[in-house]
């Protein structure tokens, strides 16, 4: 399984420079070159140092350049470069880096070992764990892929000293779902601990689940607690996607519980600084809009019929009237998903 390490830009280094291999591949994101020049120069030079061969794959993170395009360069890169089976691929980015690097290291010459550094957020507490890989497809977000699992994951906070507001706060979005799946991070955000420790906890914990259910066959589907909203969201409203699952869980909440837990979700926000609008995003869709919310919601990977698709809900504790950490995974038709959302948008307008 994934080991995780909590470390500094230095001890990634020296840690990488121990691989047991003669040949290291770099998938890195435009940016992180730009940024920490250094980290990447000191990165290259330690590996030389060591009898390395080093094949660099710079990349300009963006969504629009996650696509099957992309991989194939990739892939057509580290090939002509020289990489060999026994070799090792890193990725260096965010979740959209580590996406494209784990579907190329699980495809290149049939599958070589890769890790992660991740250096936003979202990828340190989601994106780069579990071994989920893979591009966009023009009809939605992540169709194109496979199971790769990286064998470390190196979470550097100092990373975040340089993240752009809006991501941290699409990182913040994706957080909040650990406070309903697990009730040792529920305390930690409701007392304020020092984030970097909630950070950690959300990645171990995600880390935890996968070992149990690789596959995502039952139990790992709760980690897409607000993404089948979220990602419709995301696509008619162009947020980015951690403020669009955020926005999901809220939606999904107005619509299936009995208010409870829209409060909650909001304090949890409060607590770590999340903020959140007046406006809905959701509030003034026209028609096309709402056509095309529907259109995405059934293209969902959870979809398991043509009429009907699965939602990942907090199961309320009769006695304590609350999520408990808990959640349940139930189908719906698609046609009450649409009636429901109908009632909601009806209520904001």
């Amino acid at each position: 399984m994934t080991e995780i390490v909590r470390c500094s830009l230095s001890e990634i280094v020296e840690d990488l420079a121990k691989l047991e291999t003669d040949c290291i591949g770099l998938c890195i994101d435009q940016k992180i070159e730009e940024l920490y020049p250094n980290f990447v120069q000191s990165l290259e030079s330690k590996l030389s140092a060591k009898k390395k061969s080093v094949y660099r794959y710079s990349y300009k993170a963006e969504e629009e350049n996650k696509s099957i395009q992309a991989f194939t360069s990739a892939v057509d890169f580290f090939i002509s470069s020289g990489m060999h089976r026994k070799g090792h691929l890193v990725a260096i980015g965010g979740g959209i880096t580590s996406d494209l690097a784990g579907f190329v290291a699980s495809s290149l010459l049939r599958g070589v070992n890769w890790s992660v550094v991740p250096t936003t957020l979202l990828s340190m507490i989601d994106a780069a764990i579990g071994g989920k890989v893979g591009v966009n497809s023009q009809y939605g977000k992540n169709l194109i892929g496979s199971f790769h699992l990286p064998e470390k994951i190196y979470i550097s906070t100092p990373f975040l000293e340089t993240l752009d507001p809006l991501d941290l706060m699409s990182g913040k979005g994706e957080l909040l779902k650990y406070a309903f799946l697990s009730q040792d991070i529920e305390q930690m955000i409701g007392n304020e601990k020092n984030f970097e420790e909630i950070i950690f906890a959300c990645a171990q914990f995600k880390n935890d689940l996968v070992e149990k259910d690789f596959k995502e066959t039952n139990l790992r589907m709760v980690l897409n607690l607000g993404h089948t909203f979220g990602h419709a969201l995301e696509k008619v409203c162009q947020i980015p996607h951690g403020i669009a699952v955020f926005w999901g869980m809220y939606l999904k909440f107005e619509l299936f519980s009995k208010g409870q837990e829209v409060e909650k979700l909001k304090n949890f926000a409060r607590k770590i600084k999340f903020k959140v609008d007046d406006e809905f995003p959701w509030q003034n869709f026209s028609q096309k809009e709402k056509d095309d919310f529907y259109n995405y919601l059934a293209r969902d990977k959870k979809k398991i019929s043509a009429s009907e698709i699965k939602i990942i809900l907090p199961e309320e504790d009769v006695e304590q009237g609350r999520a408990n950490g808990r959640v349940k995974i139930k189908s719906y038709p698609l046609k009450e998903l649409k009636n429901r959302f109908e009632k909601i948008y009806e209520k904001y307008n």
